[in-house]
């Protein structure tokens, strides 16, 4: 343990000792937890800011939308359900895709040349490096 993780560690016993936490809102509530695995580990931090501030441009929206589509279909059993999750998926990702054309992705070499290793980057399926 570092010492700044000591000393912090400390300071935290010493409040909850005083009683400081003792009248937060939300006390004896679950906490809501988000997905983050489609986000890589260094950025949660950033990612949860700006999340929370209400900043986080919609293709990144559409993106976590995308990832967990994908996930409830690999989960799922029944065949009606799994066509409306295929529906959906579907649409998030047409509106991804007309989103970076939009943004002039189209046209950008580079972006052809990268592409897959990119979705799967963004999927979290790739083992490949950028």
């Amino acid at each position: 343990m570092s010492i700044l993780s000591w000393i912090a560690e400390r300071k935290i016993e010493a409040a909850v000792e005083e009683g400081v936490f003792d009248d937060l809102q939300g006390k004896g509530k679950p906490l809501k937890l988000q997905d983050l695995s489609h986000v890589p580990e260094h950025l949660r931090a950033g990612y949860l800011l700006l999340d929370h501030a209400g900043l986080l441009p919609e293709r990144q929206k559409l993106r976590q939308e995308i990832v967990r589509l994908e996930q409830l279909l690999s989960a799922c059993t029944d065949a009606e359900a799994r066509d409306g999750l295929r529906r959906r998926l579907t649409e998030r990702q047409v509106r991804l895709a007309k989103m970076s054309e939009d943004r002039g992705w189209a046209a950008n070499e580079a972006y052809y040349r990268y592409e897959s290793r990119i979705r799967d980057k963004l999927s979290g399926s790739g083992t490949e490096k950028c």
